[in-house]
């Protein structure tokens, strides 16, 4: 099994859709979506907060 960052996205759409219950393929989706969604979201807040604990002096 490859890893997601190495896999192309349309492979690992096809991927959710084919292992998911034909019922519950939307759900599968909407799941991994609203989770990309997120990470792009709160990912920077996460790490700018880590960036600005030490100052900036040690940055550079």
């Amino acid at each position: 099994m490859t890893h997601p960052e190495t896999t192309p996205k349309p492979f690992i759409i096809m991927l959710m859709f084919s292992n998911s219950r034909d019922s519950r393929s939307g759900e599968a989706l909407g799941l991994k979506f609203t989770v990309n969604q997120m990470t792009k979201l709160i990912s920077p807040v996460i790490f700018g907060t880590i960036a600005t604990m030490p100052g900036l002096p040690p940055m550079f």
